[in-house]
C-alpha cells in the first residue's frame, strides 16, 4: 500500500487557472471595433498540442478517483484593448449514433482577462483549464466550446470525438 506524505497531493482546482471558479464577469464595450474573426483552438495543457477534431481530450484521474480534462485554449481575433471573454465548454456523450440524443459528462463556464492570458504569436492562450467530468467518456461525443469577447464577437468550436 503506497503512502502519501501530507501536502504531496494536487487537487485539479489547485492547478485551474482560476481555481475551477468563474472569474469576474464579461464587460462588453459597444464602442469596440473588431478587425478580425475571433477563434479558438483546444489544446492539451500538459503538451500544448492541438486536440485532434475526432477525440477526446486526454481524460486525467484525480487523487479521490474523480476525471477531469486539463485543456488551454488558444484565441486569436481579441483585440489588444480588450483582452477579455467568456468561455463556455461543454462535453456531451452520445447516445445515438447521429448524437441527436446527448449525456453531459462535463461544464465548465469561466470569464478571461489579460491578467491570466500568455501571448502567443498573432493570439493569446489561456492556460490550465479544468473541466470537471461526471465520468470518463466511454464512447463517440462532441466538445463544444463557446467565448464572447469584450467587442460582442461570438466564436463557436465543436470536436466531434468518434474513438
Amino acid at each position: 500500500m503506497a503512502t502519501l506524505a501530507a501536502g504531496c497531493v494536487t487537487y485539479p482546482c489547485d492547478e485551474d487557472v482560476l481555481e475551477c471558479k468563474e472569474g469576474e464577469a464579461l464587460e462588453v464595450d459597444a464602442s469596440c471595433e473588431a478587425e478580425g474573426p475571433l477563434e479558438l483552438q483546444v489544446l492539451e495543457m500538459d503538451t500544448l498540442a492541438p486536440v485532434p477534431a475526432d477525440a477526446w481530450p486526454t481524460v486525467h484521474e484525480g487523487p479521490q478517483g474523480g476525471q477531469h480534462f486539463s485543456l488551454a485554449l488558444r484565441v486569436t481575433g481579441l483585440q489588444p484593448e480588450h483582452l477579455a471573454f467568456s468561455l463556455q465548454l461543454d462535453a456531451l456523450e452520445c447516445v445515438d449514433g447521429a448524437c441527436e440524443a446527448s449525456v453531459e459528462l462535463g461544464h465548465r463556464t469561466l470569464n478571461a482577462d489579460a491578467k491570466i492570458l500568455e501571448e502567443d504569436g498573432d493570439g493569446f492562450v489561456l492556460p490550465d483549464v479544468v473541466v470537471m467530468l461526471e465520468r470518463a467518456p466511454e464512447g463517440d461525443g462532441v466538445l463544444y466550446v463557446e467565448a464572447n469577447d469584450a467587442c460582442g464577437q461570438h466564436a463557436r468550436l465543436q470536436l466531434r470525438a468518434q474513438p
